[in-house]
């Protein structure tokens, strides 16, 4: 049998062996041990984004952390530190992991103001250090806004009336500060105002109240649409947002303007396309014929020296508005229109003006004139109601008891309530028919 010299010794030499193994063991998983070294990047310098605006994110680490697993935990600041969501990427073969996220209302719990996001990234299998990012600002609405809309135009300068236009609209509105609103619906537009200050309803649609819960809410709205050719090259888009209140709209965000240029030739098929044209000596314009903007091909050289115009197709060869140099003498390139003063009207010859009407009841469609028709009766209906009750009262009080005047305070009160009532529920039986119509639409 052993003796107790050689146990000891069998015992030592094992727990050497076994003490080898283990260091060599974690000496090799120190030297391939996947490291994230650095700082955390976003996608975005200034790192400031809206909601629901995808922002790209980046963790560097080491050759042993390629194609692994990694876990990005996103987290808000305020006042404490919240966890936002985790997410898993997959590390590429350099060992980066790379990735895109947005962040909506609903991440922030209720919270207005901007908001500090950053992350943290750690391989998934617990192998590797932590990575802390910088931080990312999310811009939510302030105290004290109920909305703001972030508007763009791309491109903003289409080639033909037949391209599509990417029209971005993202809405945000506060509830708590919503106090304007109530429970109604809001309202959104893109609107096109031409450089006489005429403004079209463009696109629009409904954001409606059950859809705005508590805290900060975020919508894109964004559309692609045509842009039909116009007598003007040069367009205004902009974005608002207003409450869909009784007694008219009340603004709640408009955005900024965002110019277009309508550049479309005779070759690009448009409806009432742009030429390029000068106001030549008989006061007529004189086009290019190949749109070109040097006026090189104008027949008779007409344009030489002359200012380069972009107008409507429609207007070459006709009088233009010219100049006007209130000499009393109705001078080449002076008419009627443009200089009253040294041309005046001549009795029995045919003037044209050009002229627009906008529309006063800003309905485009026959739900939209009896929603309108609706709130003017509303509007009316209301002071009469109130002056009828009033009377009925005076009468009440000056009847000494009399039942007839009685009786007569007892019917003036009545028809007032009821037809206030009918009224109401008229109002109210137009939204419902509006709701059901839009149904599906995605309005």
């Amino acid at each position: 049998m052993f003796s107790n010299k050689k146990i000891k010794t069998y015992i030592v030499s094992f727990f050497v062996a076994v003490i080898v193994v283990v260091g060599l063991f974690y000496a090799d998983s120190a030297k391939a041990a996947c490291t994230f070294s650095g700082t955390g990047a976003w996608g975005k310098n200034p790192a400031v984004v809206d909601l629901n605006e995808s922002v790209a994110f980046t963790a560097p680490g080491n050759q042993e952390c390629a194609n692994k697993s990694v876990l990005i935990e996103f987290y808000g600041k305020s006042g404490f530190d919240f966890r936002i969501r985790t997410m898993a990427v997959r590390a590429n073969s350099a060992g980066i992991s790379t990735g895109t996220i947005s962040f909506n209302a609903s991440d922030f719990s209720g919270r207005s103001g901007n908001q500090t996001v950053y992350y943290k990234a750690k391989a998934e299998d617990g192998s590797s250090n932590e990575l802390t990012s910088q931080n990312l600002t999310v811009k939510l609405l302030p105290p004290g806004n109920g909305g703001d809309v972030k508007f763009d135009v791309q491109p903003r300068a289409p080639s033909s009336p037949s391209q599509s236009v990417n029209f971005t609209v993202r809405a945000t509105l506060n509830k708590t500060e919503l106090v304007n609103c109530g429970s109604r619906d809001v309202r959104w537009a893109v609107i096109q105002k031409t450089p006489d200050n005429v403004k079209l309803f463009f696109q629009q649609g409904v954001i409606r109240a059950s859809e705005v819960t508590a805290g900060t809410f975020a919508k894109d709205l964004s559309f692609q649409k045509q842009i039909q050719a116009s007598r003007f090259s040069n367009l205004i888009f902009y974005a608002e947002l207003w409450c869909d209140k009784t007694f008219g709209p009340s603004p709640v965000a408009k955005s900024s303007d965002i110019p277009v240029t309508i550049s479309y030739s005779s070759e690009s098929g448009g409806q009432n396309p742009t030429a390029y044209a000068c106001l030549a000596s008989d006061g007529k314009y004189a086009c290019s014929k190949g749109n070109k903007s040097d006026l090189s091909d104008v027949p008779n050289n007409a344009c030489a020296g002359k200012t380069v115009l972009q107008i409507a197709r429609g207007l070459c060869g006709l009088s233009g508005s010219g100049t006007c140099n209130n000499n009393g003498i109705c001078d080449a390139g002076e008419n009627s229109f443009g200089c009253s003063r040294d041309c005046p009207v001549t009795p029995g010859q045919t003037q044209t003006f050009p002229f627009s009407i906008p529309n006063p009841l800003q309905a485009n469609n026959i739900v939209e004139l009896i929603n309108v028709i609706a709130t003017w009766l509303f509007m009316i209906a209301i002071p009469i109601a109130v002056v009828m009750i009033v009377y009925a009262g005076i009468i009440f009080l000056t009847s000494r008891g009399e039942p007839a005047k009685v009786t007569q305070a007892k019917n003036i009160l009545l028809y007032a309530v009821v037809g206030l009532a009918i009224i109401m529920i008229g109002k109210g039986f137009i939204t419902l028919i509006e709701s059901i119509l839009n149904l599906g639409t995605g309005s």
